[in-house]
């Protein structure tokens, strides 16, 4: 299993923590701060300075799969269980209420991790609109 080491602020004051690949949802980055901040299956959110594509390479290579979806924006596809085709929305579980953590995919590349999450996994429930569930 692979390992980040990880930090819950900006600045590094809380100390680093490991988090397994396997628990991120996504990893997002933000210019303004140029960090990426990484979004966990606990709703936990952490970050680690430097592009993203530095972080996707270093995960794909390290046997995860990552992908990118947005122009600032990958995810981890075994992690989704619900892809909105309307609005081009990942989500983390199966039935979404209205708190629920989602990632926006781009309309270019929503068809691609479609067909990559469905070799993963096959269940993978697709709708239309998540509202319509």
């Amino acid at each position: 299993m692979v390992y980040l080491s990880l930090t819950s602020d900006l600045n590094g004051d809380s100390g680093i923590v490991s988090v397994a690949t396997d628990e991120i949802d996504f990893i997002q980055y933000v210019k303004p701060s140029d960090r990426v901040f990484v979004f966990t299956q606990s709703n936990e959110e952490y970050c680690v300075p430097g592009p993203l594509k530095y972080w996707l390479k270093a995960l794909q290579n390290s046997g995860c799969e990552f992908e990118q979806v947005d122009r600032n924006i990958a995810v981890n596809l075994r992690n989704i269980k619900l892809l909105d085709k309307q609005y081009k929305l990942a989500y983390f579980e199966a039935k979404p209420g209205s708190n629920s953590k989602n990632c926006t995919i781009s309309f270019g590349n929503f068809n691609k991790v479609l067909e990559k999450v469905l070799q993963i996994n096959p269940s993978v429930i697709v709708t239309n609109q998540v509202g319509s569930l």
